[in-house]
């Protein structure tokens, strides 16, 4: 970098490449040295960058860029030089030109584009946008769009648009015509309340609806005889009318979860022969009329977290299902016959109370779910159960999770959600693709408390998989067990064995990782100055916790330059870190190295950390911190010190940080309180000196803060002495649960204090004597509760210590 430009961009044969830099708000021309990145990201600043026909020469292989933050101007010739673009995404943008006339038609194979959080005004037509025309994924999230009449003629070879949160949005009866391509249309989250689609042109040939989370009271017409998913979960429907699908008798995916639906109709259903999943999960459903589901021939039923308390054998008569959820309603009695009319659960399946047998196979053929009902006794009758060999099966949170003696067997997905969380302690192992072509982004994983069985086909299925977590069970780091996932971002596992640098159980091929977190391991002792090799220059936040790091070498971390979060907590046994430690984390905004062994802070530790704004020391040992140990941390704006070893402050300690906000030194062994120990710090509003053992203010301590509050509650002060409050501003002081049995005259001279709290303590208040306002209130009376309270509502951020942000 030079100043506010970003001059050099070098690495190894990295396939993703994560640009988060603050300043920057230009890029020179010919930065990129000949990288073989085929997925970059920048974040820069939000404002224009400012960009040289050149800016982007030196990516002959991108296929994907991505502007998270900054404003990319369209100048000729900016983009020439990356012609292999397929994918382009934009957010934060402010360009006034319409859509149409920013697509530069030196994208000449772009497929897919995506504009989030955009001023852009207008689609627009340009017929001399040949770039457009390559277009066929088309993604606006979060704009103030205005769709007229053909919005999308430029774009007449989308097979898929997406039209997320996009405010005050209204349709022309033409928007769509022109686009004869189009497959899938996603229109969700925009509070729409009716919407005609029998009166649209340009949606003939539409396979996918998506509707979800809007404000729908009823469910909009709709013609089509391509028409194959139609989403309408999370709207508000009550009702599911008479012949209301009638014009889509193809449909073979229905979503109507979590509505408001009471009522259907006998023949809300009728004529949908070719229906697969039908999902009615999370309505207010009590009652099934008869015959309402006869002539479907499902392979899911869903009717879940609903309010069913009857359900009759003619109400699920000539239904035929391969999988039927009936978990969480509020079923108490079952009769034998409830199920006898339903085809397939008796000719071809055997099943069982949330239990499936089947016959050396990993999927099951049939399930029944009734989990999470009143039932005190079903009748063996219900069920034709043969054989031991049994797979469970169970449906959490919109997934279908089956398992077999400790083997995570398949998971299958029935909503649209984007997390999947497993937690389950019997799981030692997950099979060979296991995850049936999932589009989750999160997967989080409590499995058992040992060594688990993975192996390279374990994680097959995720094409979509951004974070990967173990929150228990011990991976087993081998080549190429993460290569299916290869792109995922973040990853936080369990590890475990012999003494080891991190650099030797890093996996390979994870090379577009933002974020790294490494905890509950006992194999890591070191980190040294190569750790991050494998890794550069992607990842943006580190966390380490609960290893036994008794060493960090000097500019351990020199080649990480984009790390913007780092956390090593919980290690107990490192007690010092070296000066340069540190150096060159121009990025890094949050430090944590809470309980640690640390004895100790000198010098030319934190000096080069220019852009830190949150510094964490708490729940160590550390007994000296020498002067000026935070100069140079401009930006530092919370500083925590809290439960360690702290005798005195030296004049001087907090030099060079004149943005700090926050200082939280509780739970120390402060005797006393030196004179303008503080008056470097003019941005002060937080601060926290409870739990000490002072025993003297000297005067103008506080002199010139203007604070928030300042706690100096379960101290040993018995006189406050002249001066030691003058000029102080604070909203509440805090000086409950300390021995004060005299307050000097003109204590609080020339101060502003709205409340001061100083429970149990036994004095006859004179507000003019000690020098505070008549506007000053002062709470001396009051219980253990309130008092706790009121102390603590400035407390409750360190009561469990560190946590990640």
């Amino acid at each position: 970098m030079n100043s506010n430009t970003l001059v050099s961009v070098e690495g190894g044969d990295i396939p993703c490449l994560i640009l988060y830099i603050s300043n920057i708000t230009s890029i020179a021309a010919n930065a990129f040295k000949n990288l073989s990145v085929t997925d970059l990201t920048i974040g820069l600043e939000e404002q224009e960058l400012q960009l040289e026909p050149d800016s982007f020469n030196g990516l002959p292989l991108l296929k994907i860029l991505r502007v998270e933050l900054g404003e990319i101007p369209y100048n000729k010739g900016i983009f020439k030089s990356i012609r292999t673009l397929e994918s382009v995404q934009l957010t934060t943008n402010k360009a006034n030109q319409t859509i149409a006339d920013y697509m530069t038609n030196e994208f000449q194979n772009i497929k897919s584009l995506s504009i989030y959080k955009s001023q852009f005004k207008d689609i627009g037509i340009n017929k001399s946008c040949q770039s457009c025309s390559s277009i066929t994924e088309l993604r606006l999230s979060s704009t103030n769009i205005t769709l007229k009449e053909k919005s999308f003629i430029s774009f007449g070879n989308l097979t898929f648009l997406q039209l997320y949160n996009t405010s005050s949005l209204n349709f022309h009866p033409k928007t769509f015509e022109g686009l004869n391509q189009l497959k899938t249309l996603s229109i969700r989250y925009n509070e729409l309340q009716a919407f005609d689609f029998a009166n649209f042109t340009g949606l003939d040939k539409l396979e996918s609806l998506n509707l979800r989370n809007n404000k729908f009271t009823s469910i909009p017409k709709y013609i089509s005889e391509y028409l194959k998913s139609l989403d309408l979960a999370e709207n508000k429907l009550t009702t599911i009318p008479g012949k209301v699908f009638e014009g889509i008798p193809n449909i073979e995916k229905l979503f109507l979860s979590t509505n408001e639906i009471s009522l259907i109709s006998q023949d809300s259903f009728t004529g949908l022969k070719k229906l697969k999943y039908l999902y009615l999960d999370e309505n207010k459903i009590n009652k099934i009329s008869p015959d309402t589901f006869s002539g479907l021939n499902l392979k899911e039923l869903l009717l879940s977290n609903n309010n069913l308390n009857v359900l009759k054998n003619e109400d699920l008569r000539g239904l035929s299902t391969v999988q039927l959820t009936l978990s969480n309603n509020q079923l108490e009695k079952l009769e034998d016959d409830v199920f006898k009319n339903i085809k397939n659960f008796y000719e071809d399946s055997k099943i069982i109370n949330e239990t499936i047998s089947a016959d050396d196979t990993n999927e099951p053929k049939t399930a029944l779910l009734l989990d999470g009902n009143n039932l005190t006794q079903i009748s063996q009758k219900l069920f034709d159960v043969n054989g031991d060999d049994k797979i469970t099966c169970d449906i959490r949170g919109g997934f279908k999770i089956c398992k077999k003696s400790g083997v995570l067997l398949s998971v299958d997905q029935t909503t649209h959600y984007f997390r999947l969380y497993i937690i389950d302690k019997e799981i030692t192992s997950i099979a060979p693709n296991a995850f049936k072509n999932l589009t989750i982004s999160d997967l989080i994983l409590g499995l058992a408390d040992k060594q688990l069985d993975l192996n390279y086909e374990s994680f097959n299925g995720l094409p979509r998989l951004k974070l990967l977590e173990f929150e228990s069970g011990i991976v087993p780091l081998k080549s190429n067990l993460f290569k299916s996932i290869k792109l995922i971002n973040e990853f936080k596992f369990i590890v475990n064995g012999g003494k080891q640098s991190l650099i030797e159980i890093l996996p390979d091929e994870l090379k577009c990782l933002n974020t790294l977190s490494v905890q509950l391991s006992t194999n890591i002792n070191s980190i040294g100055s190569d750790i991050y090799l494998k890794f550069y220059p992607t990842v943006l936040h580190l966390i380490l916790r609960k290893n036994k790091i008794a060493l960090i070498e000097k500019r351990a971390f020199t080649s990480f330059k984009s790390l913007k979060t780092l956390e090593i907590t919980n290690t107990d046994i490192l007690n010092n870190l070296r000066p340069g430690t540190f150096d060159e984390l121009d990025s890094l905004k949050y430090l944590y190295l809470n309980w640690n062994g640390l004895t100790s802070i000198s010098k030319n530790i934190f000096n080069k950390l220019v852009n830190v704004v949150r510094l964490e020391l708490a729940f160590n040992k550390i007994k000296n911190i020498e002067i000026e140990s935070f100069s140079g941390m401009i930006k530092l704006q919370i500083l925590k010190l809290q439960s360690n070893q702290i005798k005195h402050l030296e004049n001087d300690i907090f030099i060079g940080i004149p943005g700090l906000r926050e200082l939280s030194i509780n739970k120390n062994y402060l005797t006393y309180i030196p004179k303008n120990i503080f008056n470097r710090l003019q941005n002060l509003t937080h601060l926290k000196l409870g739990w000490n053992k002072i025993n003297k203010i000297e005067t103008d301590a506080f002199f010139g803060l203007d604070l928030s509050y300042l706690i100096l509650g379960y101290n040993n002060i018995d006189v406050i002495e002249v001066g030691a409050f003058q000029g102080l501003t604070t909203d509440d002081l805090i000086l409950s649960n300390n021995n004060i049995i005299h307050i000097d005259n003109k204590a609080f001279e020339n101060s502003t204090i709205g409340t001061i709290h100083m429970y149990n303590v036994n004095l006859t208040v004179d507000k003019i004597s000690w020098g505070l306002r008549e506007s000053t209130r002062i709470f001396y009376k009051k219980s253990y509760d309130e008092e706790m309270s009121k102390i603590f509502k400035y407390w409750d951020d360190e009561k469990f210590g560190s946590f990640y942000i």
